[in-house]
């Protein structure tokens, strides 16, 4: 049970500071570049 529990925690957090590190790289390689993802996924939406 505990392991688990650690094991689950481990998940969140290394998805969290996966989530965290792709905010980062898209902040350095220019918020231009997240804005025509965002455009794109607008314009594919119906």
């Amino acid at each position: 049970m505990i392991n688990r529990c650690s094991k689950s925690q481990r998940r969140l957090r290394f998805i969290f500071f996966i989530l965290l590190d792709m905010l980062c790289l898209s902040a350095f390689a220019g918020l231009d570049l997240s804005f025509v993802y965002a455009g794109r996924r607008a314009y594919r939406l119906p």
